[in-house]
């Protein structure tokens, strides 16, 4: 994990396990962008179609990363 200029968002490279490493093209690390959003936000940006715009815009500034979104309590919010 490193610090990072993107708000709400954790950095971090995960080592393949040795005996797989050969498959992936990259090398034996993968590095990752997980962006975090509360349900109310990412619905709002998915219905406003915005998400791909924070997306691009993350992957600006990793283009090298895999980005990745976790939305907190999204079921929850959708059951409403």
């Amino acid at each position: 994990v490193a610090p990072n200029p993107i708000e709400r968002s954790i950095v971090w490279t995960m080592k393949i396990p040795e005996d797989i490493a050969p498959v992936f093209p990259h090398g034996p690390k993968i590095p990752y962008v997980l962006l975090v959003y509360e349900a109310e936000e990412f619905c709002n940006l998915v219905a406003n179609e915005r998400l791909l715009e924070n997306i691009s815009r993350v992957q600006d500034q990793y283009p090298s990363y895999t980005v990745c979104c976790l939305t907190n309590k999204l079921m929850s919010y959708v059951k409403k």
